[in-house]
């Protein structure tokens, strides 16, 4: 019957083939394309993270080298607080910033140690939250002198209000905005660097 309509014939030939090819595709050609799209986005994944390994692996060596030169270095030592603890310490910074203060003709009102010792940092920070008041040229010379000094003191967390004084005479009060005074509350920090077993004691 199909041999008597050849473009039957053909047409079924044509459709066979098709139905073949399709099969063929969905079952062998299909996978290896998608296994070699899986493996290709596999392959620049790991690219990409060796890259992020190796920049991270040359940062890490760039620190550990400026770690290194840091610890050698004899005159970074005047960068740390010199004390058996941090409590030490503490009180270091305290007596620095009451001095300093009264250097600088203010009035220091409060000073709180923020200082929690770990006992396992090799620096330990050291932070003292104070309150001053006192004029603007006091202000500015006991945070100059505290960030200027030895160990290296770093400001921080400053809020100022300014309070006007008043002064009264038998006819009027005088506002005096020359004698204007600044209330000042700041964090004073540094670091205390451990002892390490290699170093010799202080």
């Amino acid at each position: 019957m199909f041999s008597a309509n050849p473009i039957l014939s053909r047409t079924l030939a044509i459709l066979l083939l098709v139905v073949v090819v399709t099969i063929a595709w969905s079952f062998l050609i299909a996978p290896v394309f998608d296994q070699r799209a899986s493996y290709k986005a596999d392959i620049d994944r790991s690219q990409g993270l060796i890259a992020a390994f190796e920049a991270r692996q040359e940062k890490i060596g760039a620190l550990t080298r400026q770690l290194t030169a840091l610890r050698s270095d004899s005159t970074s030592k005047t960068a740390y607080f010199t004390a058996r603890n941090a409590t030490l310490a503490a009180a270091k910074l305290q007596s620095r910033i009451k001095s300093l203060t009264q250097a600088a003709r203010a009035r220091l009102t409060s000073s709180q140690v923020l200082t929690r010792d770990d006992g396992k940092s090799e620096l330990q920070r050291i932070t003292i939250r104070a309150h001053m008041v006192g004029s603007i040229e006091a202000v500015r010379s006991v945070f100059h002198s505290l960030e200027a000094g030895q160990p290296h003191i770093f400001i921080d967390n400053v809020t100022i209000s300014a309070r006007q004084s008043r002064r009264k005479t038998r006819h009027k009060t005088i506002d005096q905005g020359a004698a204007s005074a600044l209330t000042v509350r700041y964090e004073a920090y540094g670091f205390l660097r451990r002892k390490q077993p290699s170093e010799p004691g202080r």
